[in-house]
C-alpha cells in the first residue's frame, strides 16, 4: 500500500454504519455508482478536503490586499456573503473529493508542509513579539 492509502482507524467503519452513505446510487456526480467508504478513511482524503479550503483562503487573502477600512469597496466580501462563501468551499470540497486524481497527493503534501512551516514561523514571531 502507498502511504496515502493507509486507513485512519475507525473513520471508514463509522461511515459504513451511516445509512445511505456507502450504498449504490445512479447519481451523475459519482461516476463509479457508489462512494468508497474505505477511501474516505485515508490520509489522502484529508489532503483532498484541505486543498480547496487552502485555495479559497489564498484567494480571499489576495482579494483583501490593501483594504484599509470597512468602507472600502472590497470590505463586504470579507464581512458578508457568508452563504456564498460556504457554498463555494463546500462545492470545492465535493469536486476535489470526487475528481482529484490520487497522484496529486504527494506534490500537494510537499506544498502543504512548506506553507505549514512558514505559518508556524510567522505565528512564532507574532507570539514572541
Amino acid at each position: 500500500k502507498q502511504w496515502y492509502q493507509r486507513r485512519v482507524r475507525g473513520i471508514s467503519d463509522s461511515l459504513e454504519k451511516l445509512p445511505g452513505v456507502c450504498e449504490e446510487t445512479d447519481h451523475k456526480l459519482i461516476p463509479s455508482g457508489y462512494i468508497d467508504c474505505k477511501a474516505l478513511g485515508t490520509y489522502l482524503f484529508v489532503y483532498k478536503v484541505c486543498f480547496p479550503v487552502a485555495i479559497f483562503f489564498a484567494l480571499m487573502s489576495l482579494i483583501m490586499i490593501d483594504v484599509r477600512s470597512s468602507k472600502d469597496i472590497r470590505a463586504p466580501i470579507q464581512n458578508g456573503f457568508w452563504l456564498w462563501k460556504y457554498l463555494i468551499v463546500i462545492a470545492g470540497v465535493i469536486a476535489s473529493v470526487l475528481k482529484m486524481p490520487d497522484n496529486f497527493a504527494y506534490p500537494w503534501m510537499i506544498i502543504a508542509y512548506i506553507f505549514a512551516f512558514i505559518f508556524i514561523l510567522i505565528q512564532l514571531l507574532l507570539l514572541v513579539d
